[in-house]
Order: C-alpha cells, then sequence, then structure tokens
C-alpha cells in the first residue's frame, strides 16, 4: 500500500489489511475450515521436518562431535527462520493485484486495479511503438470519470495491456497462469530464465529426495525375508514396486498412510533407545566420553554433519506451500519460529543422545541408526514397517516432479494419463539407477543435502529478496537507485548470501569427494 502517497501508513485500518488481503489476493478463496491455525502450522512444521532424514541424525552428530552438533542444530534452525522470513518478505514484494490478471482478462479489469490503487498509466513509460490497443465499444462500457480517463491515458500512450511484456517499475509480468508462488517470486525477480531455473532446481530437489528413499528400500530389504540376496537385485524390487504404485491415476489416497511415518519413526527410536540402554547396562563410563568426541575431527565431518542436518530440516522448499494453508498467513514466520524450536529440542536429544549411547568413541559412527537394530523379529518388523511408509511416501514426490516435467515439455493435452505414467516410470527408473550407483543412504544426503537443500535453503531466499529489493518490485515506493537507498538489512542479506554460496559450494565439494573417494 505503500504506492498510495496520500495515505497514511500508520493508520491502523491500512496496516492490519496488508499481509492477509495480499496473500489471499494469490492463492484466492480457500474454506477456512481447511486451514489451519498458528499453533496447527508450527505442528505441521514440526511433522514435516521429523521424517526419514532423521534416521541420520545420530551418524551426523557423532562426525560433527557432539557438541558442535548440538550448537549447530541450533544455528542452522535460525539460518532455515531466516530463509523463511526473507522468502514471505519476497512475496509481499511482488505485485499481487495486477499478478492476479491472467492474459485471457481484459484490460478493463487490469485498468480497474490500476486506478484501485492509483497507479496513473503515464508510469509506466513503455515505448509506444511498440505496444498497440485498439479502443472497446464505448456502448458495452459502463464507466465511472476515472476510468475512462485512465482508458484515455491508455490509447494516448497506446499500450496493449493483453500482451504487455515484464516491466521493472510496476511489476507488470504476468507469469504462467498456474505458477506456484515461489516461481511468481522467481519470475518477478529473475525473468522467465528464473522461474525455468526455479524448476530445473525443484526437479532435482524431488528426484534428489525419491533416490533417498530408494537407497533406504534397497537397505530395508536386504534386511528382511524378502531380500533377493544383492542391494542390485533388491533395487529391483523397490523399482517394480514405486512403478506398481505408480500406474494409479489418482495416488492421493496413498498421503494418510504416509503420515503414519512419524509414529513408526518414533517407535523405531524407542526400539533403539531400549535396546540401548539395556546392551550398556552398567558397563558405561562417563570417562569414555573423550574430549575429541565434542568436536569434529576434519572439514570433511562438519561438511557431513552440514549436509545431513540440512537434509533433516528442509522446511524452506516448501515454506509457501505451508503458508497458503494457513488462516492467518501474515504469520507464518511466527508459526515457523515454534515449529523449529520443537524440532531442535527434538534433534538435539535424539542425534546426541543415540549417538552417545551406541557409540561413545570419537567420530566412530558412520551408518543411519538402523544398523543398531538387534536382529530379532523386533527389528524385521520394524523394516517392514519402514518400507511400508517409505512405498506410500515416494510416489507422493512424482506427482509435483512428474507436473513440472510435463510443464516443461508442453505435454499439456492428449493423452494426460499415458504421459504421466511414462513420465513416472522414467522418473522412477533414472532415481533406481542413481541409488544403485550410490548404496549409502548417509553419504547421499550428506552431498544431496549440502548441494542441492542447502542451495534453496540458504543461497536463493536471500538472493531473491536483493534482486526484488534493487528492481523496487511491487508495492512498496523504492529508489529506482538501489545503492542509494541501500539499508543495513540488506547489506546483512548481501553477508548471509555470500555465506551460503560458500558453504554450499564448499560442503558439496567434500560431500562429493567423500561419496565416491572410500
Amino acid at each position: 500500500m505503500n504506492s498510495i502517497k496520500d495515505v497514511d501508513e500508520n493508520d491502523p485500518l491500512i496496516k492490519s489489511e496488508s499481509s492477509t488481503e495480499k496473500h489471499e489476493s494469490v492463492v484466492g478463496t480457500k474454506d477456512r475450515k481447511e486451514m489451519t491455525s498458528v499453533n496447527e502450522t508450527s505442528i505441521i512444521i514440526a511433522k514435516t521436518c521429523v521424517g526419514m532424514g532423521t534416521l541420520a541424525l545420530p551418524c551426523a552428530a557423532s562426525q560433527g562431535g557432539y557438541l558442535f552438533s548440538a550448537i549447530g542444530l541450533v544455528f542452522i534452525a535460525l539460518w532455515n527462520l531466516y530463509a523463511v522470513d526473507r522468502l514471505v518478505k519476497c512475496a509481499d514484494i511482488i505485485p499481487h493485484s495486477v499478478e492476479s490478471c491472467t492474459t485471457e482478462n481484459n484490460e478493463d479489469e487490469i485498468i480497474e486495479k490500476l486506478v484501485d490503487e492509483k497507479q496513473t498509466i503515464s508510469e509506466l513509460n513503455v515505448n509506444e511503438n511498440k505496444y498497440k490497443i485498439k479502443r472497446p465499444n464505448r456502448a458495452s462500457r459502463s464507466r465511472s470519470i476515472a476510468k475512462k480517463q485512465a482508458y484515455q491515458t491508455t490509447l494516448e500512450n497506446r499500450i496493449d495491456l493483453e500482451s504487455v511484456e515484464p516491466s521493472r517499475e510496476l511489476g507488470l509480468s504476468l507469469p504462467p497462469p498456474g505458477t506456484s508462488t515461489f516461481g511468481k517470486v522467481a519470475w518477478h525477480a529473475f525473468g522467465s530464465w528464473g522461474l525455468h531455473f526455479l524448476d530445473f532446481i525443484m526437479i532435482s530437489l524431488f528426484m534428489g529426495v525419491i533416490i533417498s528413499y530408494e537407497d533406504l528400500l534397497i537397505g530395508f530389504i536386504g534386511k528382511t525375508p524378502f531380500s533377493a540376496g544383492s542391494p542390485k537385485l533388491d533395487s529391483l524390487w523397490v523399482l517394480f514396486f514405486l512403478v506398481s504404485v505408480s500406474l494409479i491415476p489418482d495416488i492421493s489416497f496413498l498421503a494418510p498412510y504416509s503420515a503414519s511415518g512419524l509414529v513408526t519413526i518414533i517407535f523405531t527410536y524407542l526400539v533403539i533407545s531400549v535396546y540401548g540402554l539395556t546392551k550398556m547396562g552398567d558397563n558405561w563410563d562417563s570417562d569414555s566420553l573423550q574430549w575429541e568426541s565434542l568436536w569434529p575431527a576434519n572439514f570433511t565431518g562438519v561438511a557431513s554433519w552440514f549436509g545431513m542436518v540440512v537434509f533433516s530440516f528442509g522446511i524452506v522448499p516448501i515454506a509457501y506451500n505451508i503458508q497458503e494453508a494457513m488462516t492467518e498467513p501474515n504469520k507464518m514466520v511466527q508459526s515457523t519460529e515454534q515449529g523449529l524450536k520443537l524440532v531442535c529440542l527434538i534433534y538435539v536429544i535424539v542425534s546426541t543422545g543415540v549417538a552417545i549411547v551406541f557409540s561413545p568413541e570419537p567420530h566412530s559412527f558412520k551408518s543411519d541408526v538402523l544398523q543398531q537394530l538387534p536382529g530379532n523379529w523386533i527389528a524385521i518388523m520394524t523394516y517392514i514397517a519402514l518400507t511400508f511408509v517409505a512405498i506410500v511416501t515416494a510416489p507422493l514426490l512424482l506427482i509435483p516432479c512428474a507436473d513440472i516435467f510435463r510443464g516443461k515439455f508442453g505435454i499439456l493435452s492428449g493423452n494426460i494419463y499415458l504421459s504421466n505414467i511414462l513420465i513416472r516410470c522414467m522418473i522412477c527408473s533414472v532415481c533406481t539407477m542413481v541409488a544403485v550407483l550410490v548404496p549409502d543412504f548417509v553419504k547421499f544426503i550428506s552431498f544431496f543435502g549440502s548441494a542441492c537443500v542447502a542451495f534453496v535453503s540458504f543461497t536463493l531466499p536471500p538472493l531473491m529478496y536483493i534482486a526484488l529489493m534493487s528492481k523496487g518490485t511491487g508495492e512498496n515506493d523504492f529508489s529506482s537507485s538501489f545503492s542509494a537507498n541501500i539499508s543495513n538489512h540488506v547489506l546483512f542479506d548481501k553477508a548471509m548470501l555470500i555465506v551460503g554460496i560458500l558453504v554450499t559450494c564448499v560442503a558439496s565439494f567434500l560431500t562429493f569427494e567423500d561419496m565416491f573417494g572410500s
């Protein structure tokens, strides 16, 4: 609302409407009964974080050092909170009101929105030889005086509002219909190439998570009576299960079964904890905790810890999806803060506690926590339960990944069902081949978390925020000269961007080298 010069910004009526109304202009009208409160959103964030990645946290604590890991978890949680805050600010910056008009809207609707925000057409500053429009039939229109004047000004400037290209001055670029909020932010920040790049990153993100699930599945099946005898043959079981589920046209019914994963993981940790405490008995000595076990042994240990922990949080890529389901979307940062506090507490207890119980020697915990399960029927039942959860969860990731693929290749007509099946099967096959190539779940998520998840979480948010601020895009009245109005928080964002790039690059190199070098 800052673009309206004659409105008092301190008016509480103006201040109270902004975030929620802007959000509703993007996501449209929803059934409020299906939307979540602040506290409910915090629980959803916590449940979303506590997934299969937590199985690697004891290994992360051992590799990073117990004290370093506990302190580092707090910093990673704060870094995620900062990233979510910047994404929310990016969504507030982009011009929602004009953006909500698609290319099928007539010029009357766009002019009405421009007039309502008191943005004169003369401010568009568009090349008059490039944009042309024919006057609609006056008899078919009924306008106020203001709208008629705006329309006359439009004709004088010869602007084609139906084919207008991106304008940095007012952000009149219209992303493709159906673009997600994350995509819209990328579009306004970097143009169409930014949207294409984000799609590529999101495809990589989805496929990386699917590969991690397949790594787990291969390991799970290998510990059950259903194993074919080798990881490569077990991978065929995994491919068969995933492709079979992918043949179902609508697999949304799997969501409730996938939600049972949290209960299964809690049960797994209870079994491991009881077994560990029983095994340890009176033989455990606090002197076995050496000074070296509190700190990482080398930079590779730090990089491995970083990748596993970042993968285990992973809330930033889906922040907009969670925000759009809130009754009060302007309180997304508050919900994220509450959720991450709970997650951080759980992670410190789970990672450090289990690692100390099973591996008091410095940096000797080398695999996921399931390797510590006893070889009895309880362990087999746990493996079967986790296998079931992974099988019903991984296909749910295929839906958005396949949809992005179809959109990129323009497969939007014809036999949609057949194209969906082919794309899903292709994704499953590629992910299975990578899982066979990199069968170690811990080492894979160390690299994937350091490279892809860290890039989306810690590099993109400040980068997009800086880009939008520098363009002066949106409803805020920014100067065209970014350097003349640079503020302290933007300097902080630049520093965070540099740190994010450096940490991501160094950690990715070290974990990649460790993944294939050992």
